[in-house]
This record gives structure tokens, C-alpha cells and sequence, in this order.
């Protein structure tokens, strides 16, 4: 009955979903997962395989403070309205 009233709204524009927690079709689309192979420090994509200890020319230029980061996404247009409601709701 709640699912009546209130039913399930992807996290990124607000379509009406199956279930909690869920992405519409559009939005999920719109994600650009992050994984291997990417700079070993910063996490950034590379487009082919570098090796496993390799980095981007900007950490390799700029070190940064930090040992390694990883990100699940990129930040892109649905992925920084999930930031900001996270941040805002």
C-alpha cells in the first residue's frame, strides 16, 4: 500500500523505480564506473593496461599528499546530484 502512495524514485532524477535504492535506466546510463586499470595513486582511468604500480603523468608531476584514492564513480551529472543530496537531505 505504502508503494501506492509513495512508490520507490531512483536516487538520481526522481523516476519512479522497482525498488529502493535503484537507478532508472537514464540515470544508470549516466554512471561511469570506476576500476582497473587506473593511475595506482589518484585512481584515474587509463584507457589500456599500464601495469599494476603505474601512475598519471599529473601524480608523477605533482605528488600528492595522500598514499591512494579510489572512487566508485566518476563525478559527472548524476553522480554529483547524489553528492550534493547526500550532503544537503
Amino acid at each position: 500500500m505504502l508503494d501506492l502512495a509513495l512508490p520507490p524514485r531512483c536516487n538520481g532524477r526522481g523516476a519512479v523505480v522497482e525498488a529502493d535504492g535503484r537507478y532508472c535506466f537514464a540515470c544508470w546510463g549516466k554512471l561511469r564506473l570506476m576500476g582497473d586499470p587506473c593511475c595506482a595513486r589518484c585512481g584515474l582511468p587509463f584507457s589500456y593496461e599500464r601495469g599494476e604500480a603505474s601512475e598519471c603523468g599529473a601524480c608523477l608531476a605533482d605528488m600528492p599528499t595522500f598514499d591512494q584514492l579510489r572512487a566508485a564513480v566518476a563525478y559527472g551529472e548524476v553522480s554529483s546530484g547524489i553528492a550534493l543530496m547526500l550532503k544537503y537531505g
